[in-house]
């Protein structure tokens, strides 16, 4: 299949890029940063907010941080004239000495008044704000192709083409596009890898029910489809991923079963049934009210991929708590917890990979 101009040219250029940054020139993430750390660090005003002290003593209080996560910081020298020349986005290189505060790290700036330096864009490295997948686009992208192939209803595969292959503009913003800000699949292809693991994921749990009456056609469609409205719910600049207006406003699943609704009066004779059945998936895909769904999975299909969109976004959580631990896991039997994950509810065990079945080494 022949692939359009911005499309090849945004895969060559995500293939081209590692994710990685100079940290002798931007400095350390948030993540790397230890207690007693003197640290110059590029960072982004996450918020911020001029407080006094009970005696009168007034200082800023601020979340800095860059893709790996936020650290509390605090400037009690110059408090205001930072308060007055720094908003939400700023990208400042911040200087001073990490302690500990209520069992977590806080930044202390240093009494210079540029220990806050705001920085203009060419000035840092936008990779310090934003990941890029670790999977081959290109591969990807043809894998997801061929998921297109198995469907078999004509006016259902068109739907698809709609998205995937014929609006050169869409596919290549798609491809780009991460699946979140911050809880999976954060970072530069996260949307694309995020629905390919779906899609495959909810394969599988269809084919583990042979009996079941289960429509492949929609469950596949459903899949690829159902984080649709995440390409105009998110956006990219150079200090990371930002949620749209139409993201604040109506959120991604609006999003998608407008496009859906929209895309789909463009296909001549497009079967009501299945109109419904696919904006029933779309709407219910979060498995919950509390969740953000309007409408619990009431099909077999949309309750299929519901349960694979769960786990895949669970799954991805652990995987990069897991990543980010296993350097410092010398010993296969070692034990690392991590903090409370709100999205989760819980903390992660993260351990060394061994089999329950092989003998460690003394």
């Amino acid at each position: 299949m022949n692939l359009g101009e911005l499309v090849m040219k945004k895969i060559a250029e995500l293939s081209e890029k590692t994710g990685q940054f100079n940290e002798l020139l931007d400095g350390k993430l948030v993540s790397d940063i230890r207690i007693d750390d003197q640290v110059s660090t590029i960072l982004k005003v996450v918020s911020k907010k001029l407080q006094n002290t009970r005696d009168g003593k007034t200082f800023l209080l601020m979340t800095l941080g860059d893709r790996s996560g936020t650290i509390r910081s605090i400037d009690w020298n110059n408090s205001k004239y930072n308060d007055e020349r720094l908003t939400n986005g700023t990208v400042v290189r911040a200087t001073g000495k990490v302690s500990l505060f209520e069992g977590h790290p806080q930044l202390n700036i240093a009494s210079s008044r540029d220990a806050i330096k705001v920085l203009g864009e060419g000035e840092f490295d936008p990779n310090k704000f934003i990941e890029i997948t670790s999977k081959n686009i290109r591969e990807m992208y043809d894998s997801l192709l061929k998921q297109i192939q198995k469907v078999k209803n004509d006016k259902v595969r068109a739907l698809l083409h709609e998205a995937f292959v014929k609006n050169d503009r869409f596919v290549s913003d798609f491809i780009e596009s991460p699946a979140a800000i911050n809880v999976h699949h954060a970072y530069k292809g996260g949307l694309l890898e995020h629905t390919l693991d779906v899609t495959e994921l909810a394969i599988q749990l269809m084919e583990a029910y042979p009996e079941m009456p289960i429509d492949k056609d929609l469950v596949i469609a459903g899949a690829l489809l159902h984080d649709i409205g995440k390409v105009e719910e998110y956006s990219l600049s150079p200090t990371g991923i930002d949620r749209s207006d139409a993201g604040e406003l109506i959120g991604h699943i609006v999003i998608g079963i407008n496009w859906l609704t929209e895309t789909a009066a463009r296909i001549p004779q497009f079967p009501k049934k299945a109109l419904v059945d696919l904006q029933h998936i779309l709407l219910s895909h979060h498995g919950e009210i509390e969740w953000g769904s309007p409408v619990l999975p009431k099909t077999i299909e949309a309750l299929i991929v519901h349960s694979a969109d769960n786990t895949d976004s669970k799954i991805a959580q652990f995987r990069e708590y897991t990543l980010k631990a296993q350097p410092n896991i010398l010993n296969p039997d070692d034990t690392v917890w991590s903090d409370f994950n709100k999205y989760l509810s819980r903390r992660i065990r993260i351990r060394g990979v061994v089999s329950y079945g092989e003998k460690t080494k003394d």
